[in-house]
């Protein structure tokens, strides 16, 4: 189910503590925050390392990983 949700969402900042990840509407945005923990999960896994992660809305036209 995370791995699901996850595919609609896209990175849209990323440093070695932290993760945020945009999604095309609120109603995404709330849906995987109820499963923030399966999310943690599948989100630490992939990249080998613990994060904090947020989710936002994703703003139309911006890049999916902003520079650091």
């Amino acid at each position: 189910m995370a791995s699901a949700r996850l595919r609609m969402g896209q990175i849209m900042t990323e440093t070695p503590s932290s993760v945020v990840i945009g999604f095309p509407s609120s109603g995404f945005v709330t849906k995987v925050k109820s499963s923030h923990g399966e999310v943690q999960q599948a989100v630490e896994a992939l990249l080998g390392r613990s994060v904090e992660i947020r989710f936002e809305v994703a703003k139309p036209g911006a890049s999916q990983i902003s520079p650091p």
